[in-house]
């Protein structure tokens, strides 16, 4: 199989999972701004999840730059990861319906944590099949791998404290961010 071919895959999973989460937001049911309230955790998850989905999508870009040709093993990890990143939009519309409950806190932390455990995996095989090592800067470091153990901490604080474990969505999409900006030249 050609990168192109593969490339174009996730373009367009990516393209269908974001117009699967935008399609979940609801017309306000009046004509009032007050109606808008009401949509206000599924527009934070959408924000958030849109986010999300656009820098793994950078950084798949990025990571493909450096790819010539794809093997059994690159297709069939990046099958697993769009898997993952189609979850997305399910957990988006669970977490925006119940902000607060433990559960869909759970699943989606759970969901994030396996899709970027899957990206890294890929990532990791791509640049050791490539002889391309990583940027081994300590803080390069931290920044790419951080998010991982902080969605674990996530689950775990959902058990506790739902509410606190709602602000390690947004701290990790700072992270990621960074790792952006430190890791990847576009």
């Amino acid at each position: 199989m050609s990168k192109n071919r593969l490339e174009n895959l996730i373009d367009g999973v990516v393209a269908i999972i974001i117009t699967i989460m935008v399609l979940d937001i609801k017309d306000p049911i009046t004509d009032r701004f007050s109606s808008l309230e009401v949509l206000i955790p599924l527009f934070l998850g959408y924000f958030l999840s849109f986010f999300y989905v656009a820098i793994f999508w950078l950084k798949h870009h990025h990571l493909y730059n450096k790819v010539k040709c794809i093997n059994c093993t690159v297709l069939w990890t990046n099958l697993l990861w769009i898997f993952s990143l189609s979850i997305i939009p399910l957990a988006t519309s669970w977490i925006a319906d119940y902000p607060f409950s433990k559960d869909p806190i759970i699943f989606y932390a759970s969901i994030m944590l396996i899709t970027m455990i899957l990206f890294y995996i890929l990532e990791d095989y791509i640049l050791k099949t490539k002889q391309i090592s990583r940027n081994t800067k300590l803080i390069n470091i931290l920044v790419a791998i951080l998010p991982m153990p902080m969605y674990l901490l996530a689950i775990i604080l959902a058990n506790f404290n739902p509410i606190i474990s709602l602000f390690i969505f947004p701290i990790n999409l700072i992270l990621l961010v960074v790792d952006i900006q430190l890791n990847y030249k576009f």
